[in-house]
């Protein structure tokens, strides 16, 4: 990106510029190529291209499906009057 590119001025609320500085930080980026990549990012996503993810992107999404996984997995609370047989048989396995 060159100097001579479009500028545009826009007004962020500042718990939103802190993220993005974060990010930045993180991406070894300036906070205007971190959201000039975000934005790149959205629209091959709106898109459907295939290209593939950078390694945050693929780290997040590791980490988001872990989430998931992780909550899916978790035993179910039982409650109502099947409560204590499950709990019993629970505790006979």
């Amino acid at each position: 990106m060159s100097r001579t590119d479009p500028q545009l001025t826009v007004r962020f609320p500042g718990d939103l510029k802190q993220r993005l500085a974060d990010a930045a930080t993180r991406n070894s980026r300036s906070i205007n190529a971190e959201i000039v990549q975000r934005l790149e990012e959205s629209f091959r996503h709106v898109a459907g291209t295939n290209s593939p993810p950078d390694e945050q992107g693929t780290k997040k999404l590791i980490i988001e499906m872990h989430e998931l996984l992780t909550q899916a997995l978790r035993p179910a609370t039982v409650s109502g009057p099947w409560a204590r047989k499950a709990k019993a048989k629970t505790k006979s396995d």
